[in-house]
């Protein structure tokens, strides 16, 4: 009846303010102030980009548990939900040892303006956080007819590294190579020692295509 509903209700609110709370002091125990706490109802995906919205966020962070196969299958993903249809960047941080922070960067550039945006936030945090940066652009298999787009996307791939000298003070590296690009962007973060943070561009869905 109307009155369990109500004590369902007010159960799950205390218990995720308890979560909330727990996390505040968490955070805050490690040095960093906390300004504000937000308790939402709802779907996270949609409540999460609301609530960025509302509060005109430059940047989300969201963690991730990194599930595979059928249980991704049945929960599905918040944060990959979130990083589809916000319209910011949303940093996801994957759970587990030793993934923050960043020795190296890779970004991967399509040349839009989209991985552009994606770079020049990439390359500031790599400056921050002290990382190397490496520059990925992949394309279709090479052959004689494709020769001449691979030498261009090589040049403004170049093009691209020299504006990103002036953020992080080094030039980054570049790399053109064929294949899938999702693919490219993995093997590339793979390489290496220590964690790697990949960035690339998204479009963001508005609200009637979410």
């Amino acid at each position: 009846g109307p009155y369990r509903h109500g004590f369902v209700k007010r159960e799950l609110h205390r218990q995720g303010q308890e979560v909330l709370d727990g996390q505040v002091s968490k955070i805050e125990s490690a040095g960093v102030t906390v300004t504000q706490a937000h308790l939402r109802g709802g779907r996270t995906t949609n409540e999460v980009i609301a609530l960025s919205e509302e509060l005109g966020a430059g940047l989300l962070v969201v963690g991730s548990r990194g599930l595979h196969g059928l249980r991704r299958i049945l929960i599905g993903s918040h944060s990959e939900d979130i990083v589809h249809h916000a319209q910011l960047p949303v940093l996801v941080v994957r759970c587990g040892e030793n993934v923050w922070p960043p020795v190296r960067v890779v970004a991967g550039d399509d040349l839009s303006e989209d991985a552009r945006k994606a770079s020049e936030l990439a390359a500031n945090l790599g400056k921050l956080l002290g990382a190397r940066m490496l520059l990925v652009h992949a394309g279709p298999q090479p052959s004689q007819a494709s020769g001449e787009a691979a030498r261009q996307a090589e040049e403004k791939l170049e093009e691209r590294a020299g504006e990103l000298e002036d953020i992080l003070e080094e030039r980054p590296q570049t790399r053109v190579v064929a294949g899938e690009p999702a693919e490219a962007l993995i093997g590339s973060a793979r390489e290496g020692e220590g964690p790697t943070l990949v960035a690339v561009g998204s479009r963001g869905l508005g609200v009637v295509e979410r």
